[in-house]
């Protein structure tokens, strides 16, 4: 009874994740202009990405009043400069600018600015607005930084704005992010950031005191490996949320080093498919032999050992070779679980759903983070329908060895009741027992002796 309702509320659960963390906001849309490189608002009350054609210029900081109509060249921004049609080197440096339109001067405006990977830095007007790391033509000058926030403009009274970002690549496989720019009214822009961080928040507080749940659970029953694995991939995924989008580790450990929280990020994927395939051996062992499971945690934890040790820029390079390894191996773990369902495994069906879930979600975030495909990352959504299949299973099996240990009391005790049929209570009595199950071997034998004993005597 306990399973069905749990099974009844998870996928309420997370639907209620997906559809409150849209929040309802006023949309605009970006019109070109005669100009390149100028574009109107089609509302000046609306928040709009700008996710258009900037002016590009490769390899140079241009000024800050740069004039974005007289650009020799325009590239579609955010995206990554080595990807374009005449492809520009990913560790390299450049510039962005562009020209809005169309403003009401009584609103007061601002940008959301999302974390790159790199070091950036706004100019609005002809002036400095916010940098995030320091910006370098060399790897020796860059200081790359994460972080993403609203950033108000000097106040209202604006009708045009001409915004030049200065971009350094010297540390990811990839410059700049797959989010862009977002640009509209402060208030507007500010509950955009609040409600997005409060639902990344949400799942990062319910996966971790799940993760801390069956860890514990495995402390107190330590033959149950699968607790502990459950237990270990729930924090891993919960680390992985505040390392990302919104870096929400470094409100919750100030001063946290960027190059540590970019490790971090890395080692959660790894280390995250390492905990997986274990998870699968401790569950269907049958189905999953012992050597492809170490197969697989090897090769996780030697990349572990590269993101450790080695330079960014070798880890990173071979990142795009570890996710092909980790697609086979999740595949093969996904055709151990569709096996282990087809033999009707208890929760196997329920687990081959919540895998089927979150093996497409992570194709997709590998295809997004390799600049394949453009949108939002979905893999936290993903992470709640595997975790709550998994955690369902391990609940369920718990349930059934509880049922199992109330059927074999109930048992006993009848056992015990016919028993005393053949044994009278004057007889257990006799022995100073109050109990068939008290006992031993030898007692009525010493009690003989001891009668003998005084009939002789006598």
């Amino acid at each position: 009874m306990y399973i069905n309702r749990v099974l009844a509320l998870f996928p309420v659960l997370v639907l209620f994740s997906f559809f409150t963390s849209c929040t309802a906001e006023d949309r605009a849309v970006l019109y070109p202009d005669e100009k390149p490189g100028v574009y109107l608002l089609s509302s000046p009350q609306g928040i709009v990405d700008l996710a258009a054609r900037w002016a590009f210029y490769p390899g140079e900081f241009v000024p800050a009043d740069t004039d974005p109509s007289r650009a020799a060249r325009y590239e579609f921004f955010p995206a990554a400069w080595s990807n374009y049609h005449i492809p520009h080197d990913a560790n390299h440096f450049g510039s962005y600018a562009i020209h809005l339109r169309n403003l009401d001067p009584s609103i007061e405006y601002a940008f959301l600015f999302p974390g790159y990977s790199s070091a950036v830095r706004y100019f609005v007007n002809g002036k400095e607005l916010y940098s995030c790391g320091v910006v370098g033509k060399t790897a020796e000058e860059e200081r790359d930084s994460w972080d993403n926030l609203v950033v108000p403009m000097s106040g209202p009274g604006v009708s045009e704005v001409t915004i030049v970002l200065h971009l350094s690549n010297f540390s990811d496989i990839f410059p700049a992010s797959p989010t862009g720019v977002s640009f509209g009214p402060i208030s507007g822009l500010s509950a955009k950031w609040s409600s997005t961080r409060v639902f990344m928040i949400l799942p990062f507080g319910a996966i971790l005191a799940m993760g801390v749940y069956f860890i514990a659970l495995y402390m107190f029953h330590r033959q149950n490996m699968a607790s502990f694995w459950l237990g270990l991939l729930c924090i891993i995924f919960a680390v992985r949320i505040i390392c990302y989008d919104h870096f929400i580790i470094q409100d919750i450990l100030p001063g946290f080093s960027t190059n540590l929280m970019f490790r971090l990020g890395y080692l959660t994927f790894s280390l995250a498919l390492a905990s997986f395939a274990g998870f699968i051996r401790f569950q269907y062992p049958q189905y999953a032999r012992a050597w492809l499971v170490r197969g697989i945690a090897s090769v996780s934890l030697l990349y572990s050992l590269f993101v450790l040790v080695t330079p960014r820029s070798f880890f990173t390079s071979i990142l795009f070779p570890f996710q092909l390894v980790a697609i086979i191996s999740a595949m093969i773990l996904l055709l151990i679980v569709a096996r282990s369902a087809i033999d009707g495994r208890p929760g196997a069906r329920l687990f081959l759903v919540g895998f089927f879930f979150f093996f497409f979600s992570v194709i997709r975030d590998i295809l997004i983070s390799n600049r394949v495909i453009e949108g939002v990352f979905l893999s936290h959504y993903g992470i709640l329908g595997i975790i709550g299949a998994m955690a369902i299973i391990i609940v369920a099996d718990f349930s059934r060895a509880f049922t199992a240990l109330e059927a074999a009391t109930r048992e006993t005790a009848l056992i015990n009741e016919s028993l005393k049929r053949f044994v009278p209570n004057e007889f257990l009595r006799y022995l100073g027992r109050q109990s068939i199950n008290e006992v031993c071997l030898g007692d009525s034998t010493s009690r003989s002796m001891c009668v003998m004993f005084v009939h002789l005597g006598m």
